[in-house]
């Protein structure tokens, strides 16, 4: 553990610092060997801090990433996990990597350490890290649990590319539209009640909308925020309205089948990993059930796990199940079958991977032209409705 201590040299001063060493005996000893007279000796006992920084999904793979490497260069777990927070830049990291390290000085193994810190490691990174104590392979499975890390998060943002894009570009076309209705329409107004004659239709429609946004804004944002704050809280309440959300976006045409994809290779990459590494069908599937990221597959693995632990062949449980399709069963199958589940698994998640990666790029490019047309009818029929009356009136001084 780290020790503080307060002393006196031979000169009479006091000083000060702080020793690493399993007991404070041990520090009284080291400190006389220098010629210093301890008067307190104190461990550090350090605690998490509550800071405006967060850990990410990133974070604790490049974490994981720099202890393989650590272990394999043969620096001891507890100062590879001092080194590691010396040189992190997040701050919550680092009390986070300083605490686990407190518990390891304690006897604590790795495992117990981590898992009480479930928001940080999950169980995928729990089991893993246990059976890398107990084979003696830590820093083999560290670097492939950051591997598997990273390609989550690169599926994760190939995801929200393609449901993040067109959202923002139409956010951004819904906030020059309320502009041009709250500050360009009220000027034409002005300037079409001088005409004193009739306004086309859509030209009326148009501007009676910018009257009503002109004078009740506030309150449509008051209406708007209180059905934000109620859906928002809603959702954090009701599991059936995620439910029902997450059954409304697979239905959606394109970003349906994305996310479908996406959670399948999540699922058969997670399994292929800790089935690989010795853990058990059933503590593999519980892990794998969090690590989908899905209340549907969530309920689903947990009723697979129930119906494996009875004595059932995967593969035929998932027959039972809609939501994985034949090519994951076949190819489940034919791994109990060979006996080479994880790498079948693999396979599986790297086709899943590739899916979603062309099916992202494909979208990304049809979405451009959708959205110019959108756009331009948006804003175009707004132009149309401001003019209209303008080409009216010049036709009608032209014609005297």
């Amino acid at each position: 553990m780290r020790f503080i201590w307060h002393g006196r040299d031979t000169r009479g001063h006091e000083v000060t610092g702080e020793l690493d060493s399993t007991s404070a005996a041990m520090v009284q000893a080291i400190l006389r060997r220098q010629n210093i007279t301890p008067l307190t000796i104190k461990p550090i006992r350090h605690r998490l801090r509550r800071t405006r920084h967060r850990i990410s999904r990133k974070d604790i793979a490049v974490f994981a990433r720099q202890l393989a490497a650590m272990l394999n260069a043969g620096v001891p777990l507890v100062q590879s996990f001092q080194m590691i927070a010396d040189s992190s830049d997040n701050p919550a990291l680092r009390d986070l990597l300083l605490h686990i390290r407190q518990e390891l000085t304690r006897g604590t193994t790795l495992f117990s350490a981590l898992r009480q810190h479930p928001k940080q490691f999950d169980d995928l990174f729990c089991y893993l890290v246990q059976a890398g104590e107990q084979g003696g392979v830590l820093e083999t499975l560290l670097d492939q649990l950051a591997t598997h890390q990273e390609q989550i998060e690169s599926l994760k943002a190939s995801v929200r590319k393609a449901m993040y894009y067109p959202l923002t570009v139409l956010g951004v076309a819904l906030v020059i539209t309320c502009l041009i209705m709250i500050f360009v329409v009220p000027q034409f107004q002005a300037l079409f009640s001088s005409f004193g004659a009739d306004l086309p239709l859509f030209t009326r429609l148009v501007v009676a909308f910018s009257t009503l946004i002109s004078t009740y804004w506030w309150l449509i944002a008051l209406i708007l925020a209180t059905l934000s704050t109620l859906i928002i809280a809603t959702w954090h309440r009701s599991a059936a309205l995620r439910t029902w959300a997450e059954q409304l976006s697979f239905a959606l045409p394109v970003i349906g089948r994305i996310r479908h994809k996406a959670i399948l290779a999540r699922f058969s990459r997670t399994t292929a990993i800790l089935f690989a590494a010795g853990i058990p069908l059933t503590d593999t599937l519980a892990a794998v059930a969090g690590a989908t990221g899905s209340i549907l597959y969530h309920q689903a693995v947990l009723e697979i796990r129930d119906q494996v632990a009875t004595g059932q062949s995967l593969h035929q449980i998932l027959q039972q199940h809609a939501l994985f399709p034949p090519l994951i069963v076949q190819m489940v199958t034919i791994g109990e079958e060979s006996g080479s589940l994880d790498a079948m698994l693999n396979k599986t998640a790297d086709f899943y991977e590739e899916a979603v990666d062309h099916t992202v790029n494909g979208l990304s490019s049809l979405l451009e032209p959708v959205i110019m047309i959108v756009l331009g009818l948006v804003i175009g029929g707004l132009v149309v409705a401001l003019y209209l009356p303008v080409f009216q009136l010049g036709s009608v001084i032209s014609s005297h």
